[in-house]
């Protein structure tokens, strides 16, 4: 599987729409097996969309992402996880291991104090 992630300074690059590199990882089941580099020209949603279908990739997690690139990379069948953020390689880990989570108002300030709301937004291999 792979998984593509908006990419600057090792961090998830909020703006989906405005990311000019995204880091690929190749994983399977557990662990992380190839990570790539790749600088992509976001000229319109369905070629971004295009050009990591190309790329092998299932799964986009991100933080914000426009409604128009949401639907081509859902037409592209490409799972979307927003709300994202952090260290993108964490990003990925959490996936593997089914504990990534949407960031909302409530689960920030949840966050802070140390509780979390439960609201799990990938489940790991076993949503395919």
């Amino acid at each position: 599987m792979k998984i593509a992630i908006p990419y600057a300074e090792e961090q998830v690059f909020q703006h989906f729409n405005e990311a000019s590199q995204f880091k690929i990882y190749t994983v399977d089941e557990f662990d992380i097996l190839e990570e790539e580099l790749m600088s992509i020209s976001q000229d319109t949603p369905a070629q971004t969309a295009a050009i990591l279908k190309e790329q092998g990739v299932n799964v986009v997690i991100c933080g914000n992402i426009g409604v128009a690139s949401l639907l081509n990379l859902q037409d592209a069948k490409i799972q979307v996880m927003g709300g994202a953020y952090g260290a993108a390689r964490e990003q990925v880990e959490k996936f593997l291991n089914g504990q990534l989570h949407f960031e909302t108002k409530e689960s920030r300030s949840e966050q802070q104090s140390g509780e979390s709301n439960g609201n799990v937004s990938a489940c790991g291999n076993k949503c395919f």
